[in-house]
C-alpha cells in the first residue's frame, strides 16, 4: 500500500489531460482498498482509522484537480462516474438538511459538564452538522433498502463526503467525532456480506468503545 501511494504522489505530481483518467481511478482505487483493509488490520491498541480517512480526503483534491481537467472532455470516463453525482460533496442527496433528524442527538451540548472542555465554535459545529446529515441520510437509505452496493459506496466515500475538519477532530480523538464514527461503523454491521466490509463494522465499533470516555458513552 505505501509504495502504491509513493508512485500515485509521483502521478499527481505531473498531471495532466492524458492521465487523469488513470489519476483518478487510481484514487478511486486506493480509498476502497484502504477502507477494505480496516478488515485486518489491528485495534489491540485501538487507534481510529487515520489512514483510510486521510486517503479520503486527499482522494478528494485529487478529484477536484482531475474534474478541472477533464470536465469539457465527453470521452472521459472519470467525467462519466463525476456526473453522476457520487463524488460531489455539496449537492449530494445525503447532506439535504432533513436528513439530520434521526442523529440530532449527536449535537447537544446542554446540561452536561462533558462539554466544558470540548472544541467548540461555528466551524466545529458545521462540519459536526455536516456528519449528522451525512449519517441521517445514510440511515434513510438503508430503510429505503438502497442496494448494498450502493451503501457501501457511500460508506468508503464517508472521508470524502465530510469536512477535513471533521478527520482533524477524529484524529484529536474528540469524543463527539469518536462518537459519530462509531454510529458510521454501527451501520456496517447489517452489510458483513458485501467483501469490502466484511466484519469491519464490528471491529472498528468494538475499538472505538475502548477510547470513548465513559460520560460520552449514552450517545452510542
Amino acid at each position: 500500500m505505501d509504495q502504491a501511494i509513493q508512485r500515485h504522489r509521483e502521478d499527481i505530481a505531473q498531471i495532466n489531460n492524458k492521465i487523469a483518467d488513470a489519476v483518478w481511478f487510481t484514487s478511486s482505487l486506493l480509498r476502497v482498498t484502504a477502507f477494505a483493509s480496516l478488515q485486518e488490520r489491528p485495534i489491540e491498541p485501538y487507534t481510529p482509522p487515520m489512514q483510510w480517512l486521510k486517503i479520503a480526503v486527499r482522494a478528494t483534491h485529487i478529484f477536484e484537480v482531475v474534474y478541472g481537467l477533464v470536465r469539457h472532455d465527453p470521452s472521459s470516463e472519470a467525467l462519466k462516474v463525476m456526473e453522476e453525482g457520487y463524488f460531489t460533496l455539496g449537492q449530494h442527496r445525503m447532506f439535504q438538511d432533513e436528513r439530520k433528524d434521526e442523529y440530532s442527538h449527536l449535537l447537544d451540548r446542554s446540561g452536561n459538564t462533558r462539554y466544558k472542555k470540548e472544541p467548540w465554535d461555528e466551524d466545529i459545529q458545521k462540519t459536526y452538522e455536516c456528519v449528522v446529515r451525512y449519517l441521517g441520510g445514510l440511515r434513510s437509505a438503508i430503510n429505503s433498502n438502497t442496494s448494498a452496493a450502493e451503501v457501501g459506496l457511500q460508506c468508503i466515500a464517508f472521508g470524502s463526503r465530510v469536512p477535513e475538519l471533521f478527520i482533524e477532530l477524529v484524529d484529536d480523538r474528540q469524543p463527539r467525532s469518536l462518537v459519530m464514527l462509531a454510529h458510521l461503523f454501527s451501520m456496517m454491521t447489517d452489510f458483513e456480506h458485501v467483501w469490502y466490509i466484511g466484519k469491519l463494522g464490528q471491529r472498528e465499533l468494538r475499538g472505538l468503545r475502548t477510547i470513548i470516555p465513559d460520560d460520552w458513552r449514552d450517545m452510542l
